[in-house]
């Protein structure tokens, strides 16, 4: 059985399952995520919403390797956005990681190619 988006990130934030007074909180914040890793290129093209507990991962990214690191970023996104830390050097350090995960996802779906290195070193 897939994994529903919905209740990977109030498992990780430690929400039970049945508990719903969040649903509509989280749902806004992880849909907020999935936009900015559209603006990065990441995922379907035309964009991704969640609408509840239906929604699974692999509507989103099939592939196992980049669907771990997106779901650790929608993680942290949510996170920060619906709980965050009172600590500014745990603030400091989830956005720290946000950025490294941006980069590291735009490298996995754009990766730089020998011919785009080669290119690089002879217009230098």
């Amino acid at each position: 059985m897939e994994e529903s988006i919905l209740k990977t990130i109030k498992q990780l934030i430690g929400c039970p399952d049945d508990f719903e007074q969040f649903d509509l909180d989280l749902t806004i914040h992880i849909n907020s995520a999935f936009a900015t890793l559209t603006q990065l290129g990441v995922g379907p093209k035309e964009g991704y919403r969640i609408t509840g507990l239906d929604n699974v991962w692999s509507e989103f990214e099939e592939d196992a390797q980049k669907s771990s690191l997106i779901k650790d970023y929608v993680y942290i996104k949510t996170r920060l956005l619906f709980d965050p830390p009172t600590s500014g050097s745990l603030m400091d350090s989830l956005k720290e990681q946000l950025k490294e995960m941006e980069w590291r996802l735009y490298i996995m779906y754009y990766p730089v190619s020998a011919d785009d290195e080669k290119g690089k070193r002879q217009n230098e």
